[in-house]
């Protein structure tokens, strides 16, 4: 993967779960040769090579590996997320709809399970809201000021179902005005950073009925119309090392 791709939903996803297929091989077969995609040493910038390794693996244990298809399906879904669930919130984090993400997370994950249990069949569903609630997962660090806020470690809660942090509430403004690129990354009010306030931008692409309250922050990029609205300019979002805050991607 390039610089750019291996960032995307489909390459992070991919990367998590060749680490996950890694740690699997090694604690329920005792394979040695793939500690560091195991335990995270080994960073994703070839995740063919990555892949090739554990292909190679599973043909020495004898195992009839259908990974590749499997990280395919649930690549797919994560990314099919931001075309069939475009405008809302939950699906995203956007508009501070932290519980609802959360509860999305927690859904999902709770079809997973129940689908794995069903029969065979039931197994692609399964595949399908794994990655979906992998797309959501994602979109909490990229979309929100969990980053800003100088946490380091995973939200440990958003699986199930909660956030447990302070919200900035809705009458309560997160960002100033900011239409130079000197200060985009720097729009977060201090008072949010300070009180460690969660919040995260929000998103509209229609110019009538934006549900962007005042002094809020927005998502940003060329789609987003709210950023044309108190606080007006630049958003919030990281989804890649270009967006409005890639320099915490």
């Amino acid at each position: 993967l390039s610089g750019q791709e291996k960032t995307t939903h489909f390459g992070l996803t991919e990367c998590a779960l060749l680490r996950i297929t890694a740690s699997y091989l090694k604690s329920i077969y005792g394979s040695t040769d793939l500690d560091n995609i195991a335990d995270g040493t080994e960073l994703c910038d070839d995740v063919e090579t990555m892949f090739n390794r554990i292909q190679q693996e599973t043909r020495r244990l004898g195992i009839n590996s259908k990974l590749r298809f499997v990280i395919d399906q649930v690549c797919t879904s994560n990314v099919l997320v931001n075309l069939e669930e475009f405008t809302s919130p939950s699906s995203h984090f956007d508009n501070e709809a932290f519980i609802e993400g959360s509860l999305l997370i927690a859904n999902r994950l709770a079809d997973v399970q129940i689908n794995l249990m069903r029969d065979s069949l039931s197994v692609f569903d399964a595949r399908q809201s794994f990655g979906q609630a992998m797309h959501t997962l994602q979109d909490f660090y990229a979309h929100s000021n969990w980053v800003e806020l100088g946490r380091r470690i995973p939200n440990p809660n958003i699986s199930k179902g909660q956030i447990f942090d302070l919200y900035a509430l809705e009458g309560f403004a997160t960002c100033s005005n900011c239409t130079q690129q000197n200060c985009a990354e720097n729009n977060i009010l201090p008072e949010i950073l300070n009180g460690q306030y969660l919040t995260s931008g929000y998103f509209d692409i229609y110019h009538t009925g934006s549900s962007k309250p005042k002094g809020k922050c927005s998502h940003g990029g060329p789609f987003d119309v709210t950023t044309e609205t108190d606080a007006i300019g630049f958003g919030i979002n990281k989804d890649n090392e270009n967006s409005d805050h890639g320099s915490y991607h």
